[in-house]
């Protein structure tokens, strides 16, 4: 909506105006200046129009805003001749300003001329007033209550009133509704009255005012509007309110005081407000006694005339309070030279300063180049800073360097100067001394030359403008001291660990240096002091806390704590913060003495049936100690080494010395297909220990407390414990030992879990391979025997297994290598078994029958497109993708396995397999067979019944196994056809030195147990192993796989330092098991 008056235009001038085509106004005032005016127009720029005309000509009077600045044209129309065209702005005239206001004047010209209705009224006379004695006719308004806060009310007068009432909100509601009616209300004045409220963003008031919270941008329109559809403004007073058409400008007077002269002495500030007269020469009439009339000072009010001015400037409400009332800023002497350099310099830019002493605003000092050194915000945790060049007068009036906002008087002046500077900088700041540049620099860097800068400031060749901060920092790169202050909690087994660490002598807290490094920041202020963090010793410590704290409960997002608690298990983090100490602390013997590796263990007494060997003798010491100190571990000797016997010479040796808590029994759980091997193991060397099996749910806790009583060795397999869980967790065990523990490698588990509650004193794992697929498996195993000595899975999943399995890398490797060594032993049989004959191992290739390959390949296209498909989601497709890699794997060893319409098929396989134990047999040799299939099992017996091959079967249906077992150990049967599930541990069969692994297994470990079935303590022959792999198939995959995750085996288990990247059947893997 415009916010100009509209003018009655004579006649004539409409002709003139409408005569001023956009192609005149361009000749008139330039075509630029007529593009510039058009934005003008269309933007409301132009704010008053004032037309004083008689017989010889018309002159239009009218005020245009410029950038910032109120102007004042004045257009001349004369018969026959063009436009005069005049303009207070420095062009003078013939301007955009001009060209503005002449296209505002032609769209009222074309909205009056002939045919326009609103020429109708031209033709009347004058109007005639209505009768004397008739009714007011009806009217809105609005009532104003200038204050602290502006406050409005809508108010109504009814026909016939003659006072101005509140409009109710019952009635302001039927206006919103459109439901009042009332004849001479018209439906423009409802409008505008809701409009503006609607736009003034108010609060409705129990006083029937509204408060205003705040101007809307439009909300001045609005109340323009309100008065041209003949709203009444009133005062508190029912005085009648004036809305100015033309606006105020606002002018800041300053003044010198009396008797001071023209440079010194006090300054009094006024502000006044103006309004223009349109004859040019008269200038302006001051506005008296204004009052700021809204919050946002779009409006001023002055009470001597009752009228609303809107403002030009809009000017900041703080601003406007401090010079209400015609109220003087007094501005000291002493204050007066920053008040003209820092305050009126600015103030110039969007006000006009004027004076009625000899006052001006002093020239300013030339402009010259700085340099502007900041924190960079954006890189704070690295602690950086930021330079750029500046230019200005001084540090506090400077601004960043862009081409084309210099001065035109000092850009010459200014380029000439920075060229000398380029050569006078460190070359380091260089790059910042050109347009756009922002240059980081290090911290360091920057207080290394500090000094040569602030050199050229000094000399006065250049300004700096520098975060205080910065100027007083000084670097601290001195040596790292970390001491350890260790306080033993006997009563709680917890070792608590204060930490000190001072650089350069000088102590910083310990919390600060944590939070730094959490940050990734290279630096830690300190005071005035930098103090850098570069020392590795630092981020060791870090990585420590951080260790440890996840036996704390404290979560990972938690700050760090600036000390630590250690459990007796945590002897690891102990060593590592040992090496970083510069003090001497205690060994942790001396806290925990029977964890020392001269630990006196009571001597066993001797049983004249059987002699431990060397290395078994050295395992039940590492037992012992370990045992009688509450904590645990994993025995992973390999295969047939004994670890049974040593675990059984442990539990012999606790009785002995009256060690076993509170006489109470060790559980034993083990697979169901060992609990026999335990009870003849112990009745064999240590007969007087009393061992009970359980080999069934025992339903009632009294029921199994009646069961292991007196016991001193309770044996139970996985599923029974697992079922029983409720009633083992209510008793408290001496011990807990987990045999072939890798079946408990799944924390997710309920077996898991059910171990987990089970209360004992102390807890081990055996099992030759404490690492079948991940290092996840050792995580598991670990957090039953040793609680603490591992951090939560979370956090050893993403610091360990990831690095380690998925990274490569070494120093994860070697860090949980450190924590983890006295809680493993592991003794190879090449190490100590050195009586043990040879195993050699031959891997067989096979090619298929070309029907067999020719079904495998057709089958390999179909199924191989399929599991592609799926690994987008392998989580959800894992049992899919299982399940075609199996059949895969069943067709590459028999057809017959997939289907019987196959059975036409030979499977090299068994023909290779029955010709070799031909000839094994004829040799008198025994010979073990293993496949994961039982149905190949079976079709192989099938094989060598048709040639007269002696065998025995085992797999997880036979019945009687021990019987089966013995059969096989005391006869003179050729083959143990055996299930790998089923007969792959727990077995000790010496008596044959033959072992065909008919098909690969995904887990390296498991083939290894099998082959250890024979290759153990007590066999006396060379040990010859086989490995059929069908050529050209899955299975060549299989064995690549296998060597990938026998090598994080080896890393892990054994120290290894040849690292895989591979621990879990990924999609990568299988995408590897598909492949050409």
């Amino acid at each position: 909506m415009s916010n100009l008056p509209e003018l009655a235009l004579p006649e004539d001038l409409i002709s003139d105006l409408l005569a001023c085509t956009d192609e005149v106004i361009a000749s008139l005032c330039g075509a630029n200046e007529y593009v510039q005016g058009n934005n003008y127009a269309k933007n409301e720029r132009v704010f008053a129009l004032k037309l004083v005309s008689d017989e010889y000509r018309q002159e239009v009077y009218a005020q245009v805003l410029g950038k910032g600045r109120l102007y004042t044209g004045k257009l001349v129309f004369s018969p026959a001749q063009d436009p005069q065209l005049g303009c207070t702005c420095p062009r003078g005239g013939n301007c955009k300003h001009n060209a503005a206001v002449l296209i505002k004047l032609r769209e009222q010209a074309q909205m009056q001329g002939a045919g326009d209705w609103r020429s109708l009224l031209n033709t009347f006379g004058a109007i005639v007033p209505k009768p004397n004695g008739q009714q007011d006719p009806s009217q809105l308004g609005i009532r104003f209550s200038f204050g602290t806060n502006t406050e409005i009310m809508p108010i109504i007068r009814r026909k016939g009133d003659k006072k101005f009432l509140p409009l109710s909100l019952s009635t302001l509601n039927d206006l919103q509704r459109g439901q009042y009616h009332q004849a001479d209300i018209s439906a423009g004045a409802v409008s505008a009255l809701l409009d503006f409220l609607n736009f003034s963003q108010i609060r409705f008031r129990s006083n029937d005012y509204w408060q205003l919270n705040e101007i809307h941008p439009e909300m001045l329109e609005k109340l323009i509007a309100c008065k041209r559809q003949n709203l009444v403004f009133l005062d508190i007073n029912d005085q009648i309110i004036e809305l100015s058409d033309y606006p105020a400008l606002a002018r800041l007077w300053i003044d010198q005081a009396e008797n001071s002269s023209k440079d010194k002495g006090p300054l009094s500030v006024r502000l006044g407000f103006w309004q223009p007269c349109y004859e040019m020469q008269t200038g302006l009439i001051e506005i008296l006694d204004y009052q700021v009339a809204d919050l946002n000072g779009k409006l001023i009010y002055e009470s001597t005339t009752r009228t609303l001015y809107p403002c030009v400037e809009q000017l900041p409400l703080a601003f406007l309070r401090k010079f209400e009332q015609q109220s003087i800023l007094e501005i000291p002497e002493n204050a007066r030279k920053n008040f003209e350099s820092e305050v009126a310099t600015v103030l110039a830019n969007v006000l006009t300063l004027s004076s009625h002493t000899e006052w001006s605003l002093p020239a300013p000092p030339q402009t010259r180049w700085g340099i502007g050194v900041t924190w960079l915000v954006s890189a704070l945790t690295n602690k950086a800073i930021e330079i750029q060049l500046l230019w200005g007068i001084d540090e506090k009036h400077a601004q960043g360097y862009f081409p084309g906002n210099l001065p035109t008087e000092d850009e010459q002046r200014l380029q000439t100067k920075l060229a000398e500077l380029r050569a006078k900088l460190p070359p380091i700041f260089s790059a910042a001394v050109r347009p756009y540049a922002k240059v980081q620099l290090a911290l360091p860097t920057w207080l290394q030359l500090r000094e040569e800068l602030h050199r050229l400031v000094k000399s006065g060749e250049i300004f700096w403008r520098v975060d205080p901060q910065l100027l007083e920092l000084e670097l601290n790169e001195g040596e790292v001291q970390i001491a350890l202050s260790p306080s033993f909690k006997p009563e709680m087994d917890w070792l608590d660990i204060a930490i000190t660490v001072k650089v350069q002598g000088k102590e910083i807290p310990l919390k600060k240096i944590l939070v730094a490094l959490s940050a990734k920041q290279k630096y830690l202020i300190e005071g005035k002091q930098v103090i850098s963090l570069s020392d590795p010793a630092l981020e060791k410590l870090k990585d420590l806390i951080v260790e440890s704290q996840q036996f704390n409960g404290i979560k990972s997002n938690e700050p760090l704590a600036g000390e630590l608690k250690l459990s007796k298990a945590q002897i690891g983090i102990w060593e590592d913060l040992v090496e970083l100490a510069e003090n001497a602390p205690k060994n942790w013997g001396d806290f925990f003495p029977r964890l020392e590796e001269n630990y006196q263990v009571p001597p066993l007494t001797a049983n004249k049936d059987f002699t431990l060997r060397s290395y078994q003798r050295s395992g039940y010491v590492w037992l012992y100690q370990r045992a009688i100190q509450g904590l645990g571990g994993i025995l992973a000797d390999d295969m047939g080494l004994g670890k049974t016997l040593q675990m059984l010479t442990l539990i012999a040796s606790l009785k002995q010395q009256k060690q076993l808590q509170d006489s109470s029994p060790v559980l034993v759980v083990a697979p169901t297909s060992v609990l026999g091997t335990w009870r003849s193991e112990a009745q064999r060397f240590y007969p007087e220990l009393k061992v009970v099996v359980l080999a069934n749910r025992s339903n009632e806790l009294s029921k199994l407390e009646a069961n292991i009583a007196d016991a001193d060795i309770v044996i139970t397999s996985y599923a029974v414990a697992r079922l029983d869980e409720s009633l083992h967790e209510q008793i408290t065990y001496s011990g807990l030992i987990l045999d072939e523990a890798q079946a408990v490698k799944n924390p997710q588990t309920k077996l898991y879990r059910a171990l987990k509650a089970i209360k004992a004193n102390w807890c081990f794992a055996i099992t030759g391979t404490p690492v079948e697929n991940s290092v996840m498996d050792l995580w598991a195993l670990l957090s039953l025997c040793v609680p603490n000595l591992l951090p939560k899975a979370t956090f050893f999943r993403q610091v360990f297994v990831k690095a380690i399995e998925k990274e490569g890398d070494q120093d994860r490797l070697d860090q949980l290598l450190d924590r983890i060594h006295p809680y493993l032993l592991r003794r190879t049989k090449s190490e100590v078994a050195l009586e043990l004959p040879p195993k050699t191992e031959q891997v067989v290739r096979l090619e298929l029958d070309p029907k067999h390959k020719k079904l495998y390949d057709s089958f390999l296209i179909r199924e191989k497109q399929k599991i592609l498909g799926m690994l987008g989601d392998i989580q959800d497709n894992r049992l899919a993708i299982l399940s075609s890699l199996t059949r895969l794997r069943q067709l590459a060893i028999d057809p017959a396995l997939l289907s019987a319409d196959y059975e036409d098929i030979q499977s090299v396989k068994i023909d290779f397999l029955t010709s070799e134990l031909e000839t094994i047999q004829a040799d008198g040799h025994k010979v073990l067979v293993f496949s994961q299939f039982t149905s190949f099992l079976q079709r192989v017996a099938k094989a060598l019944e048709n040639r007269g091959i002696s065998f025995d079967y085992l797999d997880g249906a036979t019945r009687k196994r021990p019987e089966v077992i013995e059969h096989f150990k005391q006869s003179d049967t050729t083959a143990f056809l055996i299930s790998l599930k089923a007969g792959g541990t727990g077995l000790t069969l010496t008596e044959a030195d033959y072992v065909y692994l008919v098909d690969p297994w995904w887990n390296p470990a498991a083939e290894a147990q099998a082959v250890d079935r024979a290759h153990r303590i007590g066999q006396d022959k060379k040990v010859h192993v086989y490995r059929l792999i069908s050529a050209g198939t899955i299975e060549e995959k299989v064995v690549e796989l296998q060597e990938r995750k026998q090598s994080i085996i080896t890393s892990v288990v054994e120290g290894a330092k040849d690292l895989a990247k591979q621990g879990t059947l990924s999609a990568s893997d299988i995408e590897n098991l598909l492949s050409d």
